[in-house]
């Protein structure tokens, strides 16, 4: 496998895991009233748990060929997916912390790229 496919599969990884993350909360709040065993059987919890799975597969496959200066600067990302991904999918007001939380992670990444 070439380096910009494994790029590719991790960056497909990083936005899979946020997406995951989106359908498990959105599962969760519509099987909010229900047992703790039945919210984990609600479709969209399900879905997310599969989502996570392939991202599973599509890191080990990355992360074979990618020095793992990379996934350090890669991963991370996800974080922020999450953040933005719930304001837009989700309409959760972006807090002050959860803004100064992404920043710190992007200047974190720029100060390790340099």
């Amino acid at each position: 496998m070439s380096e910009q496919l494994a790029i590719i599969l991790a960056i497909t990884g990083i936005i899979l895991t946020a997406l995951a993350q989106i359908l498990l909360k959105k599962g969760a709040m519509h099987a909010q009233k229900k047992h703790v065993f039945l919210t984990w059987l609600h479709p969209l919890v399900l879905a997310g748990y599969a989502l996570l799975g392939m991202v599973t597969l599509c890191n080990l496959a990355a992360f074979r060929v990618l020095p793992l200066k990379t996934g350090v600067i890669l991963l991370p990302w996800t974080f922020v997916l999450v953040t933005v991904f719930s304001r837009l999918f989700l309409g959760e007001r972006l807090r002050r912390e959860q803004i100064a939380a992404a920043l710190l992670i992007l200047a974190g990444l720029v100060i390790f790229v340099l």
